[in-house]
């Protein structure tokens, strides 16, 4: 599934520093998340296939490529599986 926080309407640029996550289930074969700058990772795909549930992580890398949006950018997360944990997106308002 795709989940759209900015759909070419991004309000101004920002940059995405760290991404964290809770889950909120155990995970389950299959289960990733990743954050994408319209089709482009800005984090590593997280498997969380192993996590249980209250269980936190941390998104291991930050693509430097892409984790600048612009405005009018779109950012999204994108989930395989039935992933369910609530993220946390850490960016930075760029002048």
């Amino acid at each position: 599934s795709t989940y759209t926080l900015y759909s070419s309407n991004a309000p101004r640029r920002f940059r995405v520093f760290r991404v964290d996550g809770v889950m909120t289930a155990a995970g389950a074969a299959a289960d990733t998340v990743v954050v994408n700058n319209a089709s482009n990772a800005i984090t590593n795909t997280v498997d969380l296939s192993t996590l249980a549930d209250q269980e936190t992580f941390t998104c291991a890398t930050i693509n430097d490529v892409y984790w600048q949006v612009n405005k009018g950018g779109s950012l999204n997360v994108v989930t395989a599986s039935a992933a369910l944990c609530t993220l946390y997106i850490h960016c930075l308002w760029i002048a």
